[in-house]
């Protein structure tokens, strides 16, 4: 693993093609009287082998290529070019070579063999059909040196395992590397490794637009492990690192079909004490690495990860910056770990994390097909999830661990997701075996009358349950650490709060931040880490909340007071603003935000209950307040008119110091008032906001303010417009109320 450094640079500086060194051979192949050195790639391979030094077989494509069973067996840098026209072009122009073995034996299209260092460019791999318990239909690796490839296809290929490649290290010092723009598709192995095998040895898949696509391992020898790649260690260990980005939105591995691991498989094989792993993860922070729409008609859709004989080591897929979404597996449609086998998705040096403000990994859309599958299985197995997205995925279970299983999940979310039975289910050992912390759940239809199910060691803090009519968990006697945790059902959970409304910012699009006012927020102690988001757990709100504490339960991180006001620039819409009679966005004007932001327009006709009244109200939004002190509102506005008429626009407030915990505008209002924005038809916003005063003695968590957007005239209501509204506290006057206020 030291070396991956090295190699990785080294596949960067070999992407495009191969800088010719001066006494370097070069060496033609094309039809006979085309003014090619050879007619036979074969032949031009083994004059390469005579000629000391780096040599290059550039392929011309004017020649048809068939049957080819082609032999490499060097110590010595060889570079296999295609890509140019004739024996005489001086460049690549961008069509591949077609090597193809159609029509030849029952052999791979090409063997390489040695401690070389070999490099393929501009080539299309095809129709390679190993026969029997063969491997390798398109490329055959057994080497200690390098193996390069960029800029290849490799498809249509057949044989008992690695379809398309199999490659086996016979030293410490061998690797694969897939470099920019290849696609290994459409190949089958009759085994395992449908797109690839990586043996004993290091795999690099590094380069953009690269992909393992369409490719399928049938198992008809017992296996059928890895639709796209399979990463097994045998009497060497076994590393493979993937950090391509695939070829537009479908990634890196996509559509790949297998019995066990759709799109990869990791596995400890061969009686082997050697180590086995994937590193998975993206080098660009703006998307993901994606294991993307695969199929396994077992387990394991999209990762597949497992002890095939009994070892002292583990085999490991460990994630970072990934989406392993819209995978379908009967058990383990995203994830199957079992037999010592281990999935963490978990930051590790050298993966880049996501900008701030976007989910770090996501699982999302994967299915089971039946109602007793999991979407996550571990079975003597487990897994481990910190800042995963976990959406919209169907089954019988989100996650379901046994035969000592240890599981924990941190800092997500799981939400919108469909089960037969219970969420979660974790069982059969003794001891903590499953932990969530700052996990956020909510929104998911559960077949089950309770959300977990653990019946022995369970941790859970700093988190959140809103699943209304079901109980979060059933009584059990195994041992169970609670704390900081509110839900909507507490019962049999010692150390959890209930919460009527956890007050999402708006959960009827699935944005599950919080409000300012909700009790989650500054709700348990700092404990480190950072949220789904990438924020870290310290950001305490200058109210509300709990003394000393700085960390909101859940997998978000309020990280300012503000916005009070939800959409108060109404940006592109009215959204979070509730139509009291008729009024619209209007896009031609507005006074803050970005151009074309856009503002609210009430006409004067409004709807008939204002029918002969010279006042309108068209909208208005209900906001819980964080914590006691002397909040300021204000905003921008204009109206309709001329100098003769007395037009006004507004904003009425009503506080109410118990507005409920959901509604926000139960019962009558405690205290009102009206503020004028402006009695011009030109964007105007007063010096001074209209003070809202909430002492400590009235305000409680479920105290309200309500803002409504009034345009009044004096005679008719006239058209208003209102833009940029706000709600402020007063600095340097709030001082007394700052912190410290018990939430429950």
């Amino acid at each position: 693993m030291a070396r991956v450094a090295v190699h990785l640079s080294l596949a960067v500086t070999t992407l495009t093609g191969f800088s010719q060194r001066a006494d370097a051979a070069i060496l033609t192949v094309g039809a006979p009287g085309s003014g090619c050195n050879h007619t036979l790639v074969q032949a031009a391979v083994n004059a390469a082998n005579g000629s000391p030094g780096a040599d290059e077989v550039r392929i011309a494509r004017s020649a048809t290529w068939t049957a080819q069973q082609i032999t490499i067996n060097t110590d010595q840098e060889l570079h296999l070019t295609g890509g140019y026209a004739t024996c005489t072009s001086a460049t690549p122009d961008g069509t591949k070579t077609v090597l193809s073995g159609a029509g030849g034996d029952a052999r791979p299209v090409l063997t390489v063999r040695g401690n070389g260092f070999v490099y393929l460019r501009n080539l299309t791999i095809r129709d390679g059909d190993q026969a029997g318990d063969d491997n390798g239909g398109g490329i055959f690796y057994e080497g200690g040196g390098i193996l390069d490839i960029a800029e290849t296809l490799v498809t249509a290929n057949t044989a008992n395992d690695g379809g398309g490649i199999h490659a086996t290290g016979t030293t410490t010092t061998a690797e694969v590397v897939l470099g920019a723009n290849v696609t290994i598709s459409s190949n089958i192995a009759r085994n395992s490794g449908g797109g690839m095998v990586s043996r004993s040895l290091e795999t690099s898949i590094v380069g953009p637009g690269t992909t393992l696509i369409f490719n399928e391992a049938l198992g008809q020898d017992g296996g059928g492990y890895g639709g796209g790649l399979v990463v097994v260690s045998d009497q060497l260990p076994s590393y493979a690192y993937v950090t391509s980005n695939g070829v537009g939105g479908l990634g890196v591995l996509y559509a790949n079909e297998a019995k066990y691991g759709g799109g990869i498989a990791v596995l400890v094989g061969g009686g082997s004490d050697s180590d086995a792993e994937a590193r998975i993860h993206s080098t660009d922070p703006q998307q993901p690495v994606r294991i993307h729409a695969n199929r396994a008609s077992v387990a394991g859709g999209g990762v597949y990860v497992r002890e095939i004989d009994v070892g002292f080591n583990s085999p490991i897929a460990r994630l970072w910056r990934t989406a392993v979404n819209d995978n379908t597996a009967p058990d383990g449609a995203a994830i199957h770990a079992e037999g010592t086998g281990s999935v963490i998705v978990t930051t590790f040096s050298g993966a880049p994390s996501a900008p701030l403000g976007t989910p770090q990994n996501q699982i999302i859309g994967n299915f089971t097909g039946n109602s007793t599958g999991a979407v996550l299985r571990t079975a003597n197995g487990h897994v481990e999830l910190d800042r995963v997205e976990i959406r919209g995925n169907e089954g019988g279970r989100l996650l379901y661990a046994t035969d000592r299983p240890y599981s924990w999940i941190r800092n997500s979310l799981i939400a919108g997701n469909n089960v037969a039975q219970e969420l979660i289910r974790s069982a059969d050992e003794d001891g903590i075996s499953l932990t969530l912390s700052h996990v956020t759940i909510t929104g998911n239809a559960i077949g089950a009358p309770h959300v977990l199910f653990v019946d022995h060691g369970f941790s859970f803090d700093r988190s959140l349950v809103a699943q209304p009519g079901k109980v979060t968990l059933p009584a059990s006697s195994g041992e169970r650490d609670i704390q900081y945790v509110l839900t909507n059902d507490p019962s049999n959970m010692a150390g959890a709060f209930f919460l009527a409304d956890p007050r999402f910012v708006d959960p009827t699009t699935g944005d599950y931040h919080l409000r300012a006012g909700s009790t989650a927020v500054d709700f348990a102690p700092l404990e480190g880490g950072s949220d789904l988001e990438g924020r870290p757990h310290t950001t305490d709100m200058p109210i509300g909340g709990i003394t000393g504490r700085t960390a909101d339960a859940g997998a978000y991180e309020r990280p300012a007071l503000q916005p009070l006001v939800l959409n108060s620039d109404f940006n592109t819409d009215l959204g979070f603003w509730t139509g009291l009679s008729e009024s619209f966005w209007d896009g031609t004007t507005n006074a803050s935000g970005s151009t074309g932001s856009g503002s609210v327009r009430i006409p004067p006709v409004g709807d008939p209950e204002n029918a002969g009244s010279p006042s309108v109200i068209g909208r208005s939004q209900c906001v819980h307040l964080p914590g006691p002190g002397r909040y300021r509102l204000n905003g921008w506005g204009k109206v309709s008119g001329t100098m003769f008429e007395i037009n006004s626009v507004m904003l009425r407030w009503e506080l109410r110091h118990n507005g409920g915990p959901a509604s926000c505008e139960n019962g009558p209002y405690d205290a009102t008032g009206t503020h004028i924005l402006a009695g011009s038809n030109t964007w105007s916003r007063p010096a001074n906001g209209a003070v809202i005063e909430v002492p400590e003695a009235v305000w409680a968590r479920n105290t309200s303010l309500t803002i409504k957007l009034d345009t009044a005239g004096n005679q008719t209501p006239p058209t208003g417009w209102f833009d940029g509204i706000t709600l402020d506290l007063d600095d340097g006057t709030d001082t007394i109320f700052k912190n410290g206020f018990e939430a429950l």
